[in-house]
C-alpha cells in the first residue's frame, strides 16, 4: 500500500475489532463511518482483507499449493522482519534454491497484491470524503476550497489583492510515470473495472447494474489481472 504499513495479505481474514458505540456516526449505505484513528481505516484494511484474499484464491488455483504457501511464507515473514523478530537476511536465505518458475509467480502475487491495495487505499479516500461532507466539516487542507476559506478568513485581504499576487500563477497537474513501470492497457481496464465493483461494493450494492453478482465479478477481473502480463 502506498505510503502505508503492510497489511493483511492472501490469507485468512483477520477479526475487525469491536466498534466503539461512541465513536461511531450513521452510516451512508452500506458504509459504517467512523471517527478517527484505527477505527476510520478500519473499512479500508477489511477492503484490501477481501481483495488479498480473493487474489490468494486465485493463486492457488492457477499455480498450486506450492507458489501459494511460498506467497504466504513471505507475508508472514516479512512481518516478523517489521517486528525485529528476523532480520532480512534471514528472509532471504529462506527463500534461496528456489527455481525461477517458481519465484516468478511469487513475486508476481505481491504485485498485483500492490496495485490492488491501492485500488482500495483510493477507494478508502472517497469513503472518508463523504464523512466528511456529511458530517459537515470545513474543507480539508490542501483542498482548494480549504485554501478560498483561509483567504477568505485572512485579515486585510481582498479579492483585488488576491488577484494580483496570483495573476503570474501557473497551476498545471504533474503526471509521473516511471518507464519500468509501463503497462498493458488491459491492467488499466481491469485495475478501473475493479475499482468501479469496489465503488458499488461501497455504496451497499451487491449486484452490478446489469443483475451480476459483485463478488464473482471481482474474482473474474482478479483472474484477468493474473493471467495478463504486467508490462
Amino acid at each position: 500500500m502506498r505510503g502505508g504499513r503492510p497489511a493483511p495479505i492472501l490469507g485468512t481474514m483477520t477479526e475487525a475489532p469491536e466498534t466503539n458505540p461512541d465513536n461511531a456516526l450513521a452510516p451512508i449505505g452500506a458504509v459504517r463511518r467512523t471517527q478517527v484513528g484505527h477505527e476510520a481505516t478500519e473499512p479500508m484494511r477489511e477492503d484490501i482483507r477481501l481483495l488479498g484474499a480473493m487474489l490468494g484464491d486465485t493463486v492457488r488455483e492457477q499455480n498450486g499449493a506450492e507458489v501459494f504457501n511460498l506467497v504466504e511464507r513471505a507475508r508472514v515473514e516479512s512481518f516478523r522482519v517489521r517486528r525485529s523478530e528476523i532480520d532480512r537476511g534471514e528472509l532471504a536465505r529462506m527463500f534461496d534454491g528456489t527455481a525461477a518458475a517458481t519465484a516468478i509467480p511469487v513475486i508476481r502475487a505481491f504485485s498485483h497484491f500492490a496495485l490492488l491495495a491501492n485500488v482500495a487505499e483510493d477507494i478508502h479516500r472517497e469513503r472518508r470524503r463523504a464523512v466528511h461532507v456529511a458530517a459537515g466539516e470545513p474543507p480539508q487542507d490542501s483542498s482548494l476550497a480549504a485554501t478560498y476559506r483561509k483567504l477568505d478568513e485572512a485579515g486585510g485581504l481582498d479579492g483585488a489583492a488576491v488577484a494580483d499576487a496570483l495573476r503570474g500563477a501557473l497551476v498545471s497537474p504533474v503526471i509521473t510515470a516511471h518507464p519500468t513501470e509501463t503497462r498493458r492497457r488491459t491492467i488499466f481496464d481491469t485495475q478501473n473495472r475493479i475499482t468501479e465493483l469496489m465503488r458499488l461494493r461501497l455504496h451497499g450494492h451487491s449486484l452490478t447494474r446489469d443483475d451480476r453478482d459483485i463478488e464473482t465479478e471481482l474474482r473474474r477481473h482478479i483472474l484477468t489481472l493474473w493471467q495478463t502480463a504486467l508490462i
